[in-house]
């Protein structure tokens, strides 16, 4: 700024001069903040506003800007983050402050589910795992666990329809619970094995097998609940050899088949 000094004496004489004077201001803003708490979105996003951290800011001269150096969030930053508050005056002096914000996660994740079956394999056992019945279950900043309140079933859960629970857990720890019905199916038929057998008629002309003669180890994961011959009584009619099948029927209403020979003589000497 240019100024004007006029000096007069003590008669009236009058002499000027010009002299520049510099105004600074170099005191900064004055600034008060606060720390600030955000809860992600359902998208995994958050948004803090200046008024978020600012709580007042003055200045003699005039605030130019307030700017804050990050305002956007996502699940890579859920805990504390440091933002920086820069309050700057018309005459370029800036206060610069730092804030903490803490980002939270509180959004448990979607279960989607749907009943389904689950089917014992041939050793009569079988494992349930999520994909079976998982529908597309999501959470805003991932699933971290899938926890199924059973998961191994025999053949004492066949033909039943089981309520298991499901618990969903996410990257931040955040629980979903549902409950999901699996119906536990057998549906391996007997493993067949017969054996041909030579058979004696009696004095009379006859004969009776019964299954245990032409069995030779049939098996069924689950039990076999009945075995039977499609013929057990001969006579002299049949004395040669013989076509008989054997039906293994499991505990779970499965079936097989299997043939074997029968020869029968008269009066002669029965070999199993």
């Amino acid at each position: 700024n240019v100024v004007t000094l006029t000096a007069t004496d003590s008669n009236g004489n009058v002499s000027s001069a010009t002299a520049t004077v510099t105004v600074q201001d170099n005191i900064a803003p004055i600034v008060t903040i606060t720390n600030d708490t955000v809860a992600l979105s359902a998208a995994g996003t958050a948004v803090i506003t200046l008024d978020s951290i600012r709580v007042f800011s003055s200045d003699a001269c005039g605030i130019q800007s307030e700017t804050l150096d990050s305002a956007n969030f996502d699940c890579s930053e859920v805990g504390l983050n440091t933002v920086t508050l820069t309050v700057t005056d018309s005459n370029g002096n800036a206060t610069v402050l730092n804030a903490t914000v803490l980002v939270i996660d509180t959004i448990a994740p979607t279960i989607l589910v749907a009943d389904d079956t689950l089917y014992l394999d041939a050793t009569g056992s079988a494992t349930l795992d999520t994909s079976l019945f998982d529908q597309g279950s999501f959470d805003n900043c991932g699933i971290a666990s899938y926890v199924l309140s059973e998961t191994a079933f025999d053949c004492d859960s066949a033909g039943q329809t089981l309520v298991i629970g499901l618990t969903v857990t996410d990257v931040n720890g955040n629980i979903s619970t549902a409950n999901v019905n699996i119906t536990v199916l057998d549906t391996v038929s007997p493993v067949m094995a017969v054996q041909n057998i030579i058979v004696q008629l009696d004095t009379f002309g006859n004969a009776t097998i019964d299954s245990s003669m032409i069995d030779n180890g049939t098996s069924d994961a689950c039990n076999i609940f009945t075995l039977t011959l499609s013929d057990t009584a001969f006579s002299c009619a049949d004395v040669g050899v013989n076509v008989v099948t054997l039906t293994a029927t499991d505990s779970n209403g499965n079936v097989s088949s299997a043939t074997a020979t029968t020869l029968h003589h008269w009066h002669s000497v029965m070999i199993a």
